[in-house]
């Protein structure tokens, strides 16, 4: 049976692969089919594109966006002890819906970094924004370029250690960020021809099964299509909460290994999501009208 992964980041964010080596990563592992989803970014659709019709692997154009939990959860009167990322899989990257919205996430994330790095010199390690940009290059500034601009200076044995003690959810040096309100990035990635799926939703670290149940009926009802059922992160215990309750609820399944090269512990592919879960995420795609003489998308 062919195989894809639907969530895999290259260094056009925080991976360590090029758009074109993630193409020839999944090659190398056999699948079928690949989706890019960079954080709050597009910019390497295109050199991913032309690797993937060179290998033979079907390329689907993704994004992760970064949504904004506390809101969510807040109206659900649940805690905010989680985050919340919407993919979106077959966008246009072209949309300026999609594109608007990625800038101003892109922003938040921008001044954010100062942020975190005057907490970290409070800590009694400081760290320039030259220091940040020397691990990011020109790629989203995500916390894991702090977390190895970090272990550059030795204040940290890991990017793992980072986030622990220092940067990660409630830690001491933990920004908050400008995030988009989850109906704002489900109707940016409808707009642009794509599908909104949620992204590990084990990372809302919702309570209970119940509570799981509350926010996917209040996305679904935003317009949310479907729900990664199958994450690196998720024991299969979850993944079988999650299925359940996506076919109780009309929610397309979905899958991926969230690779992000040697950043991330995790081989391309190691989900085995089988393309038959692709092609019922193909079959709910909206049939977008296109201007007289318009060149369909991908």
């Amino acid at each position: 049976m062919p195989f894809c992964d639907l969530h895999a980041h290259s260094n056009a964010s925080d991976g360590t692969d090029t758009p074109a080596n993630l193409a020839r990563a999944a090659s190398r592992a056999g699948l079928a089919a690949l989706a890019i989803t960079d954080h709050d970014t597009t910019a390497g659709h295109e050199e991913c594109r032309a690797a993937c019709d060179t290998l033979g692997v079907e390329f689907i154009p993704g994004v992760e966006l970064s949504g904004d939990a506390r809101a969510l959860l807040s109206s659900l009167h649940l805690p905010h002890v989680g985050q919340l990322h919407i993919l979106g899989l077959f966008v246009d990257s072209a949309s300026p819906e999609l594109s608007s919205l990625c800038l101003r996430l892109r922003q938040g994330r921008d001044e954010r970094v100062p942020r975190m790095l005057a907490s970290l010199a409070s800590l009694g390690m400081p760290l320039s924004m030259d220091d940040v940009r020397a691990i990011a290059g020109d790629a989203v500034l995500c916390r894991p370029h702090v977390a190895f601009a970090m272990v550059a200076r030795g204040y940290v044995s890991s990017k793992q250690e980072a986030f622990d003690r220092y940067i990660g959810l409630g830690g001491p040096a933990y920004v908050e960020k400008d995030d988009g309100a989850a109906a704002d990035c489900i109707d940016a990635i409808h707009a642009s021809g794509g599908l909104a799926v949620l992204a590990h939703p084990i990372h809302l670290n919702c309570r209970s099964n119940n509570d799981l149940r509350r926010v996917l009926s209040h996305l679904r009802d935003l317009g949310l299509d479907g729900v990664e059922v199958l994450h690196s992160d998720q024991p299969a215990e979850f993944s079988h909460t999650v299925a359940a309750l996506a076919r109780d609820m009309g929610l397309a399944p979905s899958g991926g290994s969230d690779y992000h090269g040697s950043a991330k512990p995790m081989a391309l592919g190691s989900q085995r999501v089988p393309a038959d879960v692709l092609e019922e995420l193909r079959a709910r795609r909206p049939v977008m009208k296109k201007a007289p003489g318009s060149v369909p998308g991908a």
